[in-house]
């Protein structure tokens, strides 16, 4: 039942050791360990693994473009990059002014040895406008969630077996593997002897 399979709990961390089975539909990875049977979202699961990232504190890395990206704003976006500027680039986004309502951006976070899509600026820029009055450590949540979203592999994405790996081993971090920025679960778990009831390969004990 779905009650049986349980979402991971972040207590259950301690021991895994994967073995990776495949990737379903483009779109969900297959693992499994001495107890358990893994069915885990890569979507949700890289997403929470850059939001971790983005989130840390740790100072973010920085990777310059090969071509700047010209921004033409609005006066008001102007002044929303202005007030904003440190924490921009504190999140690795590197702006500089180029004129009246025009900037440039020089370089974009670099998550997990990739770089965010430089376009990801002008979302940032529509959630800053739309919260204006809100301080931006107020905001960096939801922004933080839009970045992960938009860098992470998406349903339909073919992965690689090093790419699988690279996910797989994330989970060893309890942070990483309980729920998505948006709540979705990053993964659910079968035990054996769920699979053995569904399967009627054993009898559910009587009451």
């Amino acid at each position: 039942t779905t009650e049986d399979q349980l979402v991971l709990a972040p207590e259950e961390q301690d021991s895994f050791d994967f073995k990776i089975i495949g990737q379903i539909k483009k779109t969900y990875l297959l693992a499994e360990d001495e107890n358990y049977f893994y069915l885990i979202d890569q979507h949700a699961l890289h997403e929470r693994i850059y939001f971790n990232e983005l989130l840390s504190g740790i100072e973010v890395t920085k990777q310059s473009l090969l071509t700047p990206l010209l921004l033409e704003v609005s006066i008001f976006e102007a002044q929303v990059i202005a007030n904003h500027w440190m924490e921009l680039n504190a999140m690795g986004f590197v702006l500089e002014e180029f004129g009246t309502n025009l900037y440039k951006l020089y370089s974009t976070p670099l998550i997990y040895n990739k770089q965010l899509d430089p376009e990801m600026m002008y979302d940032i820029l529509d959630e800053l406008k739309r919260n204006e009055h809100k301080k931006f450590e107020d905001l960096k949540y939801a922004l933080v969630a839009r970045m992960a979203c938009r860098a992470a592999f998406k349903a339909g994405d073919l992965l690689t077996t090093p790419q699988i790996k690279q996910l797989i081993v994330e989970i060893k971090d309890p942070q990483s593997f309980l729920t998505c920025p948006h709540g979705r679960p990053v993964a659910i778990k079968f035990s054996t002897s769920e699979l053995e009831k569904l399967f009627k390969r054993k009898a559910p004990h009587s009451h």
